[in-house]
C-alpha cells in the first residue's frame, strides 16, 4: 500500500502537546506521557524523536479498541 506523504503528514500528531490538543481539554502533556507509558493509547516514540501518534489510530481506538493490534490495546 502506497501512502501519499501529505496524507501521512495530515494524520501525524508530533509531540505530546499536539496529541493532548487533539484529544481535548481534559488532556495535558503529562497525561499523554502516562498513556504512552501504560500503553493505554496508541502513542509511540523512537530514540531521538518526540512522542507521536496518528489521528486515525486514536479515532479507531476510541471507536473500537479491540480493532487495534494487541500491543496497542489498554489493559
Amino acid at each position: 500500500m502506497i501512502v501519499e506523504p501529505t496524507a501521512l503528514a495530515d494524520d501525524l500528531l508530533a509531540g505530546a502537546e499536539a496529541i493532548a490538543a487533539f484529544l481535548g481539554p481534559k488532556w495535558n502533556v503529562n497525561r499523554v506521557y502516562q498513556a504512552k507509558h501504560r500503553k493505554t493509547l496508541p502513542i509511540r516514540s523512537r530514540p531521538g524523536m518526540r512522542v507521536y501518534a496518528f489521528k486515525s489510530e486514536l479515532r479507531a481506538y476510541f471507536a473500537a479498541p479491540e480493532a487495534l493490534p494487541q500491543e496497542m490495546r489498554g489493559p
